[in-house]
This record gives C-alpha cells, sequence and structure tokens, in this order.
C-alpha cells in the first residue's frame, strides 16, 4: 500500500488531527491483507466485513474490554475508503470495497443532548474566572468547536461599533480556521462580545498571541476548558457539561431564532446538511412557536386571509 504518499497529499486537503489518525488505522487494515494473503485491488466487501470482526477483537482500554467501540471501527473504515478514492483519481478501473459494504452498529448511536438555555445562563454567570466566562458565552454565542477555539488568536477577533436602526451597539467578528483547514467568518454574539471585551481589558498589557491563556500564561488547552466548562456546569448545579453541548445549544436557539439550515451549515464549518441537522433539537414547544411565528407572516393565515377578503367586498360595494 501506498500509505506514505497518500498521507502526505492528504495533508493538504485534511486536517492534521485525521491525518494522524489514518497514520495509525492504515496499517492495520494493510497487515490484515498480508495475513490473507491478498492485495488492495484484490480486496472484496467479505474482505472488510472480516477486517471489521477482528478490529471488534482488539482490546478497549476505555471498557477494559476486548470490544472495540462502533465509533473506532467506523474510523478505520473511514481511513480505508478515503485511501482508495485516493488511488481511484489514479486508477478509475479500482473498486472501492467498503463502498458497497453496510456497517450495522452493535448499538444505537448516543444522542448528544444540550445545556438548556437557564443552566447556560447560571454557567456564565458562576464560572470562577473572567476567562472562563467569556469561554462559555463565546461557545454558546458562536458555535465553535473546542479545538477551533483553543487555536484562536487575538488577532483572529474584531470588535466594532455596530449600528442597528439608531442604537449603536458593540459587535464582534472571529476568523476561524476550522477542519480540513477551511477558514470561515463567524458574528459573536452581543453576550460574548462583553464578555470577550471584558477579558481582553484585563490582558491590555500582555503580549501573547493566543485569545485564551491558561493560569500559566500559556495557550489554553483542550483539557483545561473542558474542566471549566464541567466546573460551572457543577456550581449551577447540572451533573456534567461539555462545550460540545454548548455547540449544539447554539444550533438550537438559532434554529428558534429563524435561521435557515443552510445558513447554520455554513455557521458551524459543516460539509453535509445532514450533519447540521443532529445538532438541531427542537422541543414541541419550539416547533409550535415557529409554527405560529410563520403563520403570522405568512398571507395564508386565518386573519391575513379575512382582511382579504373583506378588503374584496369593500372594493366591489364602491
Amino acid at each position: 500500500m501506498q500509505i506514505e504518499v497518500f498521507l502526505k497529499e492528504y495533508k493538504n486537503i485534511g486536517s492534521e488531527r485525521t491525518r494522524k489518525s489514518y497514520q495509525g488505522f492504515l496499517p492495520r487494515y494493510e497487515a490484515f491483507l498480508k495475513r490473507r494473503g491478498i492485495t488492495e485491488e484484490q480486496a472484496h466487501p467479505s474482505d472488510i466485513r472480516d477486517f471489521i470482526e477482528e478490529l471488534k477483537s482488539y482490546y478497549n482500554f476505555k471498557s477494559g474490554e476486548n470490544s472495540m467501540s462502533d465509533t473506532t471501527v467506523q474510523s478505520h473504515l473511514a481511513a480505508v475508503s478515503s485511501y482508495y478514492q485516493w488511488r481511484k483519481c489514479r486508477e478509475p478501473d479500482l473498486i472501492n470495497p467498503v463502498k458497497g459494504f453496510k456497517f450495522r452498529r452493535s448499538k444505537p448511536p448516543r444522542r448528544i443532548q444540550p445545556i438548556g438555555c437557564a443552566l447556560a445562563t447560571a454557567m456564565a454567570r458562576r464560572a470562577g474566572s473572567s476567562v472562563a466566562r467569556a469561554i462559555i458565552r463565546v461557545f454558546r454565542g458562536s458555535g465553535l468547536r473546542l479545538r477551533e477555539l483553543v487555536a484562536l488568536n487575538k488577532n483572529s477577533v474584531t470588535l466594532y461599533m455596530g449600528r442597528r436602526g439608531s442604537k449603536r451597539r458593540l459587535r464582534g467578528v472571529v476568523e476561524v480556521k476550522g477542519k480540513g483547514g477551511r477558514t470561515r467568518t463567524v458574528l459573536l454574539s452581543n453576550d460574548a462580545v462583553l464578555a470577550l471585551r471584558d477579558y481582553l481589558l484585563e490582558r491590555r498589557n500582555d503580549s501573547e498571541p493566543a485569545l485564551f491563556l491558561s493560569s500559566r500564561k500559556h495557550r489554553i488547552s483542550m483539557r483545561t476548558v473542558q474542566r471549566m466548562v464541567l466546573s460551572a456546569a457543577l456550581r449551577a448545579g447540572a451533573p456534567h457539561g461539555h462545550p460540545h453541548q454548548l455547540r449544539h445549544l447554539f444550533a438550537t436557539e438559532a434554529t428558534n431564532r429563524g435561521y435557515r439550515e443552510n445558513q447554520l451549515r455554513k455557521r458551524l464549518g459543516h460539509l453535509d446538511l445532514g450533519t447540521t441537522y443532529k445538532y438541531i433539537h427542537l422541543s414541541d414547544r419550539d416547533v409550535c412557536k415557529s409554527y405560529a411565528r410563520a403563520m403570522k407572516k405568512s398571507s395564508l393565515s386565518p386573519k391575513n386571509r379575512l382582511r382579504r377578503i373583506l378588503a374584496k367586498h369593500r372594493s366591489r360595494g364602491k
């Protein structure tokens, strides 16, 4: 297999983290083919099925059992499929055995539940420091990924005075480098802008380029951010809390405010609209409110329809 050449070229189109994962996954597939005595061109979907059975027998350090998780198995299949797609660009007649194989999970995927609005507000109020408060409000008001937030620099943020009608308000924009090296512009909510402004005012005398710093005045780590969010959730009375739940909350709140799915997809940095739908958690109350709001604006609402009928009768009477 041409693993090294593939990974070298994949570095230009994919994220560094995914490339490192593929660097560990693909040699396992190569060793499997050698034990079978077949080449990658001779692989069949039935061989992929046997490869999955072999993966599932690996020791899982998290659970302490000889069973690899379904998510890790799917990551292996994604690595193998990406490799075949890369080769198919050069050899059109090559068949990708993963494409004709359907993987069935042994357990249904765990669905992440977003943090409630009241809980997220209480978390920001009871955060132990200004950096924790700013981080929580930026997560909620931008929908950034954890890795994206940690990688932000001070020059990535632009705060400016914007005008809405007759009122002037402080606004903020963040330039984010997401998955695959794709950059996007993300608007910040008003609460996130104010919390970020207060935090940056405390740091006006330091020269560190990173936006968020740890207690040791270095770029904050992802693990530290996770601890901050969890600590704030415990103070607010919740049993658990994770930054990704705040990303789900942002998507749900944006949908309730009237965001279109395609706009939300660009805001979250997704390529597939199906991925965006997984982040939207609408309750029955939210659906009823959205329906009432849409019918109020629609010309087919009962009130507007009655007004049109009366207007027609009045015009005929004249």
